[in-house]
């Protein structure tokens, strides 16, 4: 044989190899929850802090996890919750306490827990509301508020005004503590997009919803009669009976039309279709992306969502296309930091990758289960 026609002969086996290797890879049988090949969206579950009951007795044991793999046992302690950010919240004898991914315990020992996001820990000591960041040093206390709100779910909070309370009246604060918008509102969300959102007195027996400016003024030259912070340039607002979107001008967006729509997270707001009663997704601009097809839509985090399947009903996770990254096979799913889900199932809980689905911690659900993570209990 020639060395011309070794080398074709050569170069076809390596071939023939690459592709039988390539094809193991693709037409595998996938993991439970994944379906291949793996569409659009999502990244790998990374740093968090997971709390979950004890296997072996009474308490919560908190994990310190990165990259589905736990780094640390932290400890059990009487309660503990999860947080969006890498913090967990723990209760013990002493009081409350916390752990930060990075920096260990931070801060000192308190006495409750009022609110963690962005950021931003919001504690109780005595008389005084405490801001600390994450690394545990002091922002602010005041004896001015009797609650602060340090972040939603999905929308991070824009410094310097933060939502405070004090007896039955919201207003804003700064991050050092001033009262820079008077407490006179019946309820109060952070500023997001330069814009509060307050409720005020109600309109015909129904809540008004009015978006103010920094120094409180209403925005718009009208109320709503429920409204979502502003996100992305959107906010969604309703009027009657049925909720549409405006921009940061009070521009319609998307004319009122459907019976529900949440907050834009990633581009993206979930909606409700009054004729069928089912959830689907808009875009910024109000184009239908994906139609109402399922029971329940949650807005999207790390170009994932949890929606509830209608034939099964069970939870699973979704891409910005509408396809199944993890299967509907969950009773309740709940979005916490780092990409994890919480997840109950047959019976046990624990946390997920809402990538794919990938158990990282599981254990039997203890019966009956604190549903307040053990926090507060006297609740």
């Amino acid at each position: 044989m020639s060395r011309k026609k070794r080398i074709i002969v050569i170069a076809a086996l390596l071939a023939a190899f690459l592709l039988t290797c390539l094809t193991s890879v693709y037409l595998a049988p996938a993991p439970i929850g994944l379906r291949p090949p793996r569409p659009i969206g999502g990244t790998p579950a990374g740093k968090a802090m997971l709390p979950l009951t004890s296997s072996d007795g009474p308490g919560w044991v908190v994990y310190r996890v990165d990259r589905r793999q736990v780094i640390e046992v932290v400890g059990t302690f009487l309660g503990a919750g999860p947080t969006y950010d890498p913090v967990a919240v723990v209760r013990d004898e002493a009081g409350f306490r916390y752990y930060h991914w990075e920096h260990g315990w931070i801060g000192d020992t308190y006495d409750a827990m009022v609110d963690v996001g962005g950021g931003l820990i919001i504690t109780r000591k005595g008389e005084h509301l405490i801001c600390l960041d994450p690394t545990g040093r002091e922002r602010f206390r005041t004896d001015q508020a009797d609650r602060i709100l340090a972040n939603t779910a999905i929308i991070p909070i824009e410094p310097p005004l933060l939502a405070a309370r004090r007896n039955d009246q919201w207003g804003y604060i700064t991050l050092d503590g001033t009262v820079a918008i008077d407490f006179q509102f019946k309820f109060a969300f952070p500023f997001t997009g330069g814009r509060g959102l307050v409720m005020t007195d109600a309109v015909k027996d129904a809540p008004a919803w009015t978006f103010v400016d920094e120094e409180g003024e209403p925005l718009f030259g009208q109320s709503f009669n429920l409204a979502h912070p502003f996100s992305e340039g959107r906010a969604s607002v309703r009027v009657g009976d049925k909720m549409g979107v405006i921009d940061v001008e009070g521009n319609w967006v998307v004319v009122p039309q459907w019976r529900s729509v949440s907050t834009f997270s990633e581009g993206l707001a979930a909606i409700k279709d009054e004729a069928t009663n089912r959830s689907g997704y808009i875009d910024t601009q109000g184009a239908l992306v994906i139609p109402p097809k399922f029971d329940l839509a949650q807005p999207f985090v790390r170009q994932l969502a949890i929606v509830e399947d209608d034939e099964t009903e069970k939870h699973g996770v979704i891409d910005p296309a509408g396809n199944w990254v993890v299967s509907p096979q969950f009773n309740h799913l709940l979005a916490v930091g780092g990409g994890y889900l919480y997840f109950k199932r047959d019976g046990t809980h624990g946390y997920i990758d809402s990538y794919d689905g990938t158990e990282v911690l599981s254990t039997p659900i203890p019966q009956p289960l604190d549903r307040m993570w053990g926090l507060w209990p006297e609740r």
